[in-house]
């Protein structure tokens, strides 16, 4: 063999230890899309990278198709909502135990005139039926979800096999929970949602909870290793430190302390208690008004007061004064600069609402698919005599500017 070709063999072996060395610092958590929009992952995540020394990839999908890329080995972790799929899965082999990991419950969302009475009823099943016998518009995600699969389990129980009779009332979308109740509520009709989605939800009209509190609406989370026997380059030392961490006390109190993007969107002060909102939409005047969208190009303007401004406006005037203090320019670079990387409260708090916006933003608009979304802030401060170029930010799918303060 000659020495070209052993230094290329040599070369080739130390390319694969690296990829494998790589692999070992890369968690794939297969899970859905409820807990990645809610902005769970976001708030657990960078405790346990830190911790582990690991990049953990969420790949947020409906549950049945979470599964079945787990089952592909397209994962090291899965963390879904369908116990009887979960416990499939572990019977299988491609897990050792599923373990309870936190819960929430589903809910009937409907417009607020009622029209099947679903509220008035008895119990779940008379609600079910009610809204069956009216005639009303029911809409399902018809995804193979872990949601669509306990809506198909309530109608069964209420003694309906709705995807089967072809009712007229009955509409599969197959789309995620966001689209899902975007065409619910386009189409004045009743649908089922996990509650942390509908909290979430911006674009909520005329519509309110209707049914809730049974007990068939609890909704168990749970979360499984995947096994090495079944997928041989499974990360097992991450998932397993994965898992081990979600269900200790520190992982558990993590969960506990989680509030959804959508009701953190309020800055407290001793003057101004958090304000307990759960979306734009609603938002009382004085705490933060709702959008108001303008219609002066194709591409439409929101004009928003956020909710706590006043508290908020002093607190991150003094935040940007101080960083531009430090920067020779603001602008120039600013692609290599991002505000919302400072764990200040008065940018955090900035940074939700920012996230809350975009899907008050996406729900006007109409889009009927999830999103998934970064965002990049910066402080300009003008002084007298300064002014902005006309310019556009080509990188970007939307822009905004939030002002702090103005003369």
């Amino acid at each position: 063999m000659s020495k070209l070709l052993k230094a290329a063999v040599a070369a080739a072996i130390l390319l694969q230890s690296s990829m494998a060395l790589a692999s070992q610092k890369t968690l794939v958590i297969q899970s859905t899309t409820s807990t990645e929009y809610s902005g769970l992952f976001e708030h657990l995540l960078p405790t346990f990278e830190k911790e582990a020394d690991l990049r953990v990839h969420v790949v947020a999908v409906g549950t049945g198709a979470a599964v079945k890329n787990a089952m592909n080995c397209d994962g090291d972790v899965l963390l879904v909502h369908s116990k009887p799929l979960e416990e499939k899965f572990v019977a299988e082999g491609y897990a050792d135990a599923r373990y309870d990991v936190m819960y929430n419950d589903f809910v009937i969302i409907g417009p607020s005139a009622d029209p099947a009475s679903a509220k008035g009823a008895a119990d779940l099943s008379a609600a079910l039926n009610a809204i069956a016998d009216s005639g009303a518009l029911f809409v399902s995600r018809g995804d193979g979800s872990g949601t669509h699969r306990k809506e198909l389990a309530l109608w069964k129980g209420a003694g309906r096999e709705v995807a089967a009779d072809g009712s007229s009332w009955y509409l599969e979308v197959g789309s995620g929970m966001g689209a899902t109740l975007n065409i619910a509520i386009g189409k004045g009709a009743y649908t089922l949602t996990d509650r942390a989605s509908w909290e979430m939800f911006g674009n909520k009209m005329d519509f309110e909870v209707l049914v809730e509190g049974d007990k068939a609406l609890f909704n168990q989370y749970g979360v499984m290793a995947v096994s090495a026997e079944k997928c041989p380059d499974t990360n097992v030392a991450g998932g397993q430190a994965f898992l081990d961490w979600l269900i200790s006390d520190d992982g558990q109190g993590r969960i506990a302390a989680f509030k959804p993007r959508a009701s953190s969107c309020s800055f407290p002060t001793p003057d101004n208690p958090p304000v307990q909102e759960t979306s734009h939409m609603n938002d009382p005047v004085g705490h933060g008004a709702a959008p108001q969208f303008l219609d002066l190009w194709p591409t439409q303007l929101m004009h928003i007061r956020l909710p706590g401004a006043d508290a908020a406006n002093p607190v991150l005037a003094g935040v940007l004064m101080e960083r531009n203090a430090g920067l020779e320019d603001m602008t120039v670079d600013y692609t290599s600069d991002n505000l919302f990387s400072s764990e200040h409260p008065a940018v955090q708090w900035l940074h939700q609402c920012c996230n809350r916006a975009i899907l008050d933003y996406a729900a006007r608009a109409g889009i009927n698919y999830e999103l998934d979304w970064t965002v990049q802030g910066w402080g300009n401060v003008n002084f007298r005599g300064d002014y902005h170029n006309l310019h556009n930010h080509p990188h970007s799918w939307l822009s905004g500017t939030y002002y702090v303060n103005v003369p």
